[in-house]
């Protein structure tokens, strides 16, 4: 797995709260919107209160989270989301 153009590396745990993402795509990797990838220890994310719609990717249409150790612990949080097409 690979970031796309517009990723953001961040070592800290996210939070994306009251936002919208609509027609994200990638056929190249994962998470139309968001693609979260834990590379070492742990890692943390929260959604609330966002929209999504119409987002797709080759893996993992509007979220994807890929842990890419056995060792590491990925957690995501979500809470009053809506998914639509």
């Amino acid at each position: 797995m690979s970031l796309s153009d517009g990723a953001k590396r961040r070592s800290r745990p996210v939070q994306v709260v009251n936002s919208s993402f609509t027609n994200c795509s990638t056929m190249r990797a994962a998470g139309g919107a968001i693609a979260i990838l834990i590379s070492s220890g742990n890692g943390a994310v929260g959604i609330g209160s966002t929209v999504f719609t119409e987002n797709v990717a080759a893996f993992g249409g509007a979220i994807s989270i890929y842990d890419g150790n056995e060792t590491n612990t990925a957690s995501l949080y979500l809470e009053g989301n809506t998914f639509g097409e």
